[in-house]
């Protein structure tokens, strides 16, 4: 497919009301979809092959055009027709930037032309309808396009977040998530106990830590967040967690800065990929991975737009 079709289907998504139910739906039929690079061990949890290249991307918080421009710049839809590429998005896709919609309608187009391909996780602004996050504009953009219709759309595209997943796994690699590591790592025996992946549905603590936590450079194991939501990290959770996913690194977005930055001895890697308007950086970064990654060799997979 080229870019300009792959444009014209987005456009067609969300032109109106009929178009962004039916996007919601296509994307809620394949957001499960396994393959041989992609597994589905939990609802919440997929794990990723070690035997194909990754695109990593960060918060876009509505940044329709420095997406489009990584497709471009990555031959990303040539790559999914024919490679063996899986595409990882790390949450907020909505809030702050000037195109929202057609932000979330190219991820959710994106996944459900590539369903084997592409995995979507969950940020903290696919909000839980009792925890939402500040600034929560999404509902504004859509009252913009849609008029009286936007609450049904905005409830129908809340219920397509609460589905997404919230940590993916590539094995003896990498941890990816959104925000941060649950505190209940510290006591847990298994990897499946600290993520509380034992039962349906995970603890409500976890997914909040998941989504809103954050890495500090301290002494200290955890301690409550400057967001109200979550909590900062030290190194020991850190290392906890690597221990118990058998990784040697945690992928994450959640935090607005310059493109990337490393913590806990390069254990953790935070990449942010929004030029919004409200953030006001000239450049951004996303990952590249052709090969395996480690704390010492991840700034060569670092790539700038």
């Amino acid at each position: 497919m080229n870019p300009d079709e792959f444009k014209n289907i987005v456009k067609d998504y969300i032109r109106n009301v009929k178009g962004i139910i039916k996007l919601i739906f296509e994307f809620l039929e394949v957001i499960y979809t396994e393959s041989k690079y992609i597994q589905v061990p939990h609802r919440q949890y997929f794990t990723i092959s070690n035997n194909c290249n990754k695109i990593v991307i960060g918060d876009l918080h509505g940044d329709a055009d420095t997406l489009y421009e990584i497709i471009l710049k990555e031959n990303i839809l040539r790559e999914l027709d024919k490679e063996d590429l899986v595409l990882i998005f790390l949450g907020d896709y909505i809030d702050r930037g000037i195109s929202q919609v057609e932000t979330l309608a190219i991820v959710y187009t994106l996944k459900i032309l590539y369903p084997g391909k592409v995995v979507v996780l969950r940020g903290n602004h696919e909000p839980d309808p009792m925890l939402i996050p500040h600034p929560h504009d999404f509902p504004e953009e859509l009252v913009l396009r849609y008029g009286s219709a936007w609450k049904a759309i905005y409830f129908a595209i809340l219920g397509t977040f609460q589905k997404l997943p919230l940590i993916a796994l590539v094995p003896g690699e990498a941890l990816l998530l959104h925000g941060g590591v649950p505190s209940r790592v510290l006591n847990a025996k298994s990897f499946e106990e600290g993520f509380s992946l034992l039962t349906p549905i995970l603890d409500d603590e976890v997914i909040e830590d998941i989504l809103w936590s954050d890495p500090l450079e301290a002494n200290i194991t955890f301690q409550p967040s400057f967001r109200g939501a979550g909590k900062m990290f030290g190194t020991e959770l850190t290392w906890r967690a690597l221990r118990l996913a058998k990784v040697r690194m945690i992928i994450r977005g959640h935090e607005a800065i310059e493109g990337f930055k490393l913590n806990h001895g390069n254990r953790v890697v935070t990449i942010f990929t929004s030029k919004a308007p409200a953030y006001g950086f000239s450049r951004v970064a996303y990952l590249r991975i052709d090969d395996h990654i480690t704390p010492q060799n991840i700034k060569n997979y670092i790539r700038w737009v």
